[in-house]
């Protein structure tokens, strides 16, 4: 089966500038004051695009994240088959979708060769995602609902965190976001330290690929567009036809984990040491030889956690313990500023057969459970905002601008004091 994107969307690529000041010095290989580019795609049903290229505003923006070392256009089958189950069983148009490599990976990282350390951090592309929606925040209509797979998932929550109303909802797809570590570190990184450097030829390249067993289990779609664009060609002389990985392993293995040998915690190092690892946190279990902070970060925000969440679990995964996923799914939006959590119906969890890559494995059920999540979620918003927009339409520019008459008077009168919780609520 070949996937055709562009039967499904009309794409168009994306370039814009990172997060100025990344989160450690090591990220960036020259001056501290270079400028990554970031490489984005933008895919628009075609049912919504004009023959002269003039666009009609869907019901929906969709902000995707992608996990370590797996670039935006694998996720094109899955995008395809969300678009369509939202479109044809719940009838939400999707507007746009938008993605972004990493700075790190994929075309991301053909952009900023050169510029390039070896000392990334997730949530650096948290902001990096931030300054996308600004940049091409016309072409963003509301609702935004995100949907972050695995690093991604993390990442999405650390959007989440630094700007609580930008998404309506999240759909977190096997996210290792965890108060311990991920028991499968070791391995992740044996099989990263053992991965080819480059190949004689992309052709050679496609048919390791076809022939690996770890991607047996996924969507021929997917096997495909990973085979046609995870490839860039390397120096090696006239005639050469040698291609390396978009996403080097070296890459790969930075996100995986950071080195931390030596350093205990953020109190007893030298200045140097707190200036090159300010975030080592003793108290977790896995702080040394390497940690990786972004992980037990993410799951920190989780009882704050604003929009909606769905968390659609890969059976047999490994990468997080059945015990800290129930965990997690009760302690999400639990807190003061969250969405309230389960008991609101805000947060839920599915199961889903494939492990780990569920949009790789099964992309279909994993959009038939997202599609049914998210358009609930956007019923809901729709009804909200009508209600507030109707009431708030009604005021004059001048009421808008001031405070109310009730307000001020209780401003007015107030002593000072603290009111008793069992108070009386508020008629304001």
């Amino acid at each position: 089966m070949v996937m055709d994107t562009e039967s499904y969307f009309v794409v168009r690529e994306r370039c814009f500038d990172g997060q100025y000041i990344r989160e450690y010095p090591g990220a960036l290989a020259g001056s501290q004051e270079d400028t990554l580019q970031l490489h984005a795609k933008q895919y628009i049903p075609r049912e919504l695009v004009a023959s002269d290229g003039t666009t009609t505003a869907g019901d929906v923006t969709v902000i995707g994240f992608h996990a370590n070392a797996f670039h935006k256009e694998i996720y094109e089958p899955f995008w395809a088959d969300l678009h369509a189950c939202m479109r044809n069983n719940y009838g939400v148009l999707i507007g746009s979708i938008w993605i972004a490599d990493q700075a790190f990976m994929g075309q991301s990282a053909v952009l900023n060769e050169g510029k390039l350390g070896n000392d990334p951090h997730w949530f650096d592309h948290a902001r990096d995602v931030l300054n996308m929606v600004n940049t091409f925040r016309k072409e963003m209509t509301r609702p935004i609902v995100g949907v972050g797979h695995s690093m991604g998932g993390a990442q999405a929550v650390a959007v989440a965190h630094y700007h609580p109303r930008l998404f309506t909802s999240l759909v977190l797809i096997d996210p290792p976001m965890t108060g311990a570590w991920v028991r499968t570190t070791g391995l992740i990184i044996q099989v990263t330290v053992d991965k080819p450097q480059w190949f004689p030829s992309q052709q050679a390249a496609m048919e390791a690929t076809r022939k690996n067993p770890f991607f047996k289990r996924w969507d021929k779609r997917a096997v495909q567009r990973y085979c046609e664009t995870a490839w860039k060609k390397i120096g090696g002389g006239e005639g050469s036809e040698a291609v390396s990985f978009t996403t080097s392993p070296q890459a790969e293995l930075a996100h995986t984990v950071r080195a931390n040998p030596n350093v205990i915690d953020n109190k007893s190092g030298s200045p140097e040491e707190q200036y090159l690892y300010p975030d080592v946190d003793w108290t977790t279990e896995l702080s040394r030889p390497v940690y990786q902070p972004a992980i037990q970060k993410a799951f920190s925000f989780l009882p704050t956690l604003r929009p909606s969440a769905l968390y659609i679990i890969g059976k047999g995964s490994q990468f997080t313990p059945p015990e800290v996923v129930e965990e997690r799914t009760r302690i999400t939006g639990s807190g003061v500023g969250g969405s309230g959590g389960v008991e609101r119906g805000k947060v839920a969890q599915r199961v889903v057969t494939g492990g780990h890559f569920l949009p790789m494995t099964n992309p279909v059920e994993t959009a038939k459970f997202a599609a049914e999540w998210l358009s609930a979620d956007l019923t809901e918003w729709r009804r909200i905002e009508s209600e507030w927009l109707e009431r708030w339409h009604q005021k004059s520019l001048a009421e808008k601008q001031q405070q109310s008459p009730q307000v001020v008077k209780l401003f007015k009168q107030w002593n000072g004091k603290p009111w008793p919780r069992e108070s009386a609520p508020s008629k304001l």
